[in-house]
């Protein structure tokens, strides 16, 4: 099952992939998360879990978490296990019915995080989990519509991660609250970028545009990155910046933003942009690389110092870090 699992879900894909996606394509109206997505998800989840804490996820998702990550996982896919039916069948009857009732899921079978996708919200279609839920008709008081935009409304779960795609959830103790950590803005999950909703259930019709715009804005900061690589900054500078006011919640957009100036020369919002990377995005080592750097070059030692000190706590055998403090840790 592993290694069935690395042939289809690796960072590169396998020739096995590619040789079943030419015969079988995705639908063009298939909502995912990019591989972008994916690893920084499981990276998260490796520095911030507990190799013991269960992950109650989507089903076809709980094999690649436990896979990547080695944390336990509620929901599998090997549909010849009887317990699997009724399992899965609770998963969707309190995904899309009321909070308490996603809780009391989660207590039975001793969830810790709950791994939730924008699709579950999102996508409508006759292959969704809204479809096999019987939720065609998304109710703003389900666990579902919550995760996605009201997060706030549930007492029992606590937002702890987010990207373009995924978000985590900590399932708190009864009786317990606690703040949510400060996490970038996404248009995704933001409700008003939807248009009007009147009425007790969400209105699909404002999905398609704000699909749009976040595939716009991946698309223009991977051209962005290509040509930075390129040696093209101008152009870099011009996508990276695109892609910012299309979603600002993209990891390492900022990162290429800096490179892109400070190959033009301009070198005044460099710290302040890579300041703003490592508040939203406090796990990036690249940016804390790079922000050090900056620091340390314009005689901020101390300060750069501390930031490659929090990369490497991150990443501790991170040779770029390693190399950049063996050169400046004398001046100290």
């Amino acid at each position: 099952m592993a290694e069935t699992q690395r042939s289809l879900y690796y960072a590169e894909p396998a020739a096995w992939k590619n040789a079943v996606l030419a015969q079988f394509p995705l639908p063009s109206n298939v909502m995912s998360g990019t591989r972008n997505d994916v690893l920084e998800l499981f990276t998260w989840v490796r520095r911030h879990t507990k190799p013991g804490e269960a992950f109650l996820t989507r089903m076809g998702m709980g094999p690649t978490l436990l896979t990547y990550t080695d944390r336990p996982v509620v929901l599998q896919s090997k549909m010849e296990n009887r317990e699997i039916w009724p399992r899965l069948r609770g998963y969707l009857d309190s995904l899309y019915g009321p909070e308490d009732k996603f809780f009391a899921y989660c207590r039975r079978f001793g969830v810790k995080y709950v791994l939730y996708e924008a699709d579950l919200a999102l996508d409508a279609s006759g292959d969704s989990e809204r479809y096999s839920g019987n939720a065609l008709k998304l109710r703003r008081d389900s666990t579902a519509y919550l995760c996605q935009f009201q997060p706030e409304r549930m007492p029992h779960f606590r937002l702890v991660y987010q990207n373009s795609f995924y978000r985590v959830f900590e399932v708190l103790p009864e009786g317990v609250s606690a703040p949510p950590p400060a996490l970038a803005d996404v248009p995704l999950y933001d409700l008003r970028a939807y248009g009007e909703q009147p009425g007790d259930a969400f209105q699909d019709q404002g999905t398609p545009p704000v699909l749009a715009r976040t595939a716009e804005a991946r698309i223009r900061f991977d051209a962005a990155k290509r040509l930075l690589l390129d040696h093209r900054p101008e152009e870099a500078l011009l996508e990276a910046r695109k892609a910012l006011e299309l979603n600002s919640g993209m990891e390492g957009l900022r990162v290429t933003l800096a490179l892109a100036l400070t190959l033009m020369h301009q070198s005044s919002e460099v710290v302040p942009m890579l300041n703003d990377e490592v508040r939203w995005f406090p796990e990036s080592v690249p940016a804390r690389y790079y922000l050090g750097l900056f620091l340390v070059k314009s005689g901020r030692l101390q300060e750069g110092l501390a930031q490659w000190e929090e990369g490497l706590l991150r990443e501790p055998e991170n040779r770029a870090i390693l190399a950049a403090r063996s050169r400046y840790i004398h001046r100290r």
